[in-house]
């Protein structure tokens, strides 16, 4: 039986959604603390950028996600440049990134470069999980599976129970109050634990061979990624 994965990034930390297919969630301070488990997972999509680029000639999946989402692909950001990411200031960040990519970064990605620092040194040190790994995107995978664009956005409620009731289709006992639990539980947003869970589904496709990937033959990265 397969053990897939889900990861969603937190103000603090990491909600991790397991599926053995029975659901399990988990928190956690970091990657590394999680998978210091002897679990071994056979696929993990996570919610976080994977592959730095160093010029803008690296094509990465936005562009192609823009199309697909339209109006709720504001969850999109721009991608710092692997030399943005290790900067050791702002002021630097900002810099690196213009430099190599011809382009300013946003607040908002400044932001998640913590994040994607600790994800992309990860990886490295542990070659190990780059093949069972994937960068993912929430709300491209509740389009791809609900078969049209959704009609509100996560930060609702309207949003929240939509995408509940779309993941109560393929994830079994789904209970929302024991979400709302979790959540309140461990201080994440409510939406952090639907996208975890609706990535670790989509895992589960992609061992099935019922995936897309975007773009269909994704670049690697200055360090294979």
């Amino acid at each position: 039986m397969s053990r897939v994965a889900g990861i969603d990034g937190a103000r603090e930390g990491w909600v991790i959604a397991e599926l053995t297919p029975t659901l399990t969630l988990y928190y956690a301070t970091s990657i590394d603390s999680f998978f210091q488990q002897s679990v071994t997972y056979d696929c993990i999509l996570i919610d976080m950028i994977m592959g730095l680029p160093s010029s803008p000639s690296m094509r990465r999946p936005e562009d192609e996600i823009h199309q697909l989402l339209g109006r709720q692909s504001a969850s999109l950001f721009r991608v710092p440049c692997r030399a943005a990411v290790y900067a050791k200031t702002k002021a630097e960040m900002y810099q690196l990134h213009e430099h190599y990519m011809h382009q300013k970064l946003t607040p908002f990605s400044i932001n998640l470069i913590p994040k994607i620092r600790e994800v992309d040194g990860w990886l490295r040190q542990h070659q190990e999980m780059q093949s069972v790994c994937y960068e993912s995107h929430p709300e491209t995978a509740f389009q791809l599976l609900s078969g049209q664009r959704l009609s509100h956005s996560k930060r609702t409620r309207e949003g929240l129970h939509e995408r509940f009731a779309l993941l109560c289709q393929w994830v079994p006992d789904l209970d929302f109050t024991e979400l709302q639990l979790f959540s309140k539980t461990h201080h994440v947003k409510l939406d952090d634990v639907l996208d975890a869970i609706v990535l670790a589904y989509t895992a589960t496709l992609h061992l099935q061979g019922d995936s897309q990937l975007l773009p269909t033959h994704p670049q690697q990265d200055d360090e294979g990624l």
